[in-house]
């Protein structure tokens, strides 16, 4: 058997859901090094229908995922949560802080990843890591499996040969839950929105605001009641109207 090359390599993704082309990639990453890190992007941010799944929920699923494929490498499956900062400097800091935090000095560490598309760029931003490049594993994008998902209401028929067997499981236990519900909401309004401007002659722009009131030391928040971020704190503001 061929020595991995590195110590540690490091695989970014949301994982949103953790599907067969990610388990794909880390079984590759897995094959190269010692250990992988993964780094779980958008880290610790209310659920969406972008990111509809906690952080603890989708290192359960790669954890299950993992043990069913070669329990004894599930250990050299390392987690590294980052926030997203919209800051492209302040984020790439962050996530050399994880991986420095989880590797001894002078191990070997490289960066692994696939160029999808230009919100693949984030790859270049590393120099001091060494990239593998991967070839993409069965074209099979997150983002069409959420839509799937949340259009048929939690139903798993047309996504299930797209996931491993622990993530459907974990699925369809999440589609019975209250959250699951907030989502679907999100997603229909989101849909229908877009349905509302499909036909508009020019592309449409629209402006929010939010208010900083403060007092006493204190800052006044709100708490959301429509179907975006239902239950989350946040500040006072919204669209402007049309006039």
């Amino acid at each position: 058997m061929t020595a991995p090359q590195f110590d540690y390599l490091v695989y970014i993704g949301r994982f949103q859901p953790f599907h067969l082309g990610h388990l794909a990639m880390l079984q590759a990453a897995l094959r190269r090094a010692q250990k992988v890190i993964l780094v779980l992007g958008s880290a610790g941010g209310s659920r969406t229908t972008k990111n509809p799944f906690s952080v603890a929920e989708r290192q359960a699923m790669i954890i299950n995922a993992v043990a069913d494929w070669d329990a004894s490498r599930v250990a050299d499956v390392l987690f590294a949560p980052v926030r997203d900062y919209y800051d492209g400097p302040r984020w790439v800091a962050a996530v050399q802080a994880a991986v420095a935090a989880l590797t001894p000095p002078g191990t070997r560490v490289g960066l692994f990843g696939h160029f999808k598309d230009a919100s693949s760029a984030y790859l270049k931003d590393f120099p001091a890591w060494p990239l593998v490049h991967q070839a993409n594993f069965g074209q099979i994008n997150a983002a069409d499996l959420r839509r799937a998902w949340f259009a048929s209401g939690g139903e798993l028929a047309k996504i299930t040969d797209k996931l491993p067997a622990s993530v459907t499981q974990f699925l369809a236990t999440f589609a019975k839950d209250e959250l699951f519900k907030r989502l679907i909401a999100e997603y229909q309004h989101l849909e229908q929105h877009r349905q509302q401007w499909a036909a508009a002659p020019y592309p449409p722009i629209f402006l929010t605001v939010d208010a900083v009131v403060r007092c006493c030391g204190h800052v006044l928040l709100i708490q959301r009641g429509g179907d975006f971020g239902y239950g989350c704190w946040a500040l006072p503001g919204g669209f402007l109207d049309p006039h």
